[in-house]
């Protein structure tokens, strides 16, 4: 199940991925974790530098992925993510690190 919060302009995406136990596999792909949503390029990248000040620990060595996804009638919303990670372990590793730091984050696969 995805959630999606709306703060302060911003659309969150807040995960709790159903059906993917620990024992069962993904298709080979790159994982990336996935921060938030928003409605620019400008945006995404706005909002990575400020969540890269509040949290440089964890954070600071990171890359932003930015992926735009069209929503349809929603409109087109740009996707903050980081990775690749080499697996999806180390991905889901990061994004309890992050969410420990109460930010919201979710595993993504890039096929």
């Amino acid at each position: 199940m995805i959630r999606c919060l709306l703060f302060a302009g911003l659309l969150w995406t807040v995960a709790g991925v159903a059906g993917l136990g620990s024992g069962q596999a993904l298709a080979a792909g790159r994982y990336f974790v996935q921060l938030a949503s928003v409605k620019s390029d400008d945006g995404a990248r706005k909002e990575w530098a400020r969540m890269r000040r509040a949290h440089p620990d964890l954070l600071g060595d990171l890359e932003l992925n930015v992926q735009s996804a069209d929503l349809g009638e929603r409109g087109i919303f740009f996707r903050i993510r980081t990775g690749p990670f080499p697996n999806r372990a180390t991905a889901q590793d990061m994004c309890w690190q992050i969410k420990a730091a109460k930010l919201g984050c979710l595993v993504v696969l890039d096929k």
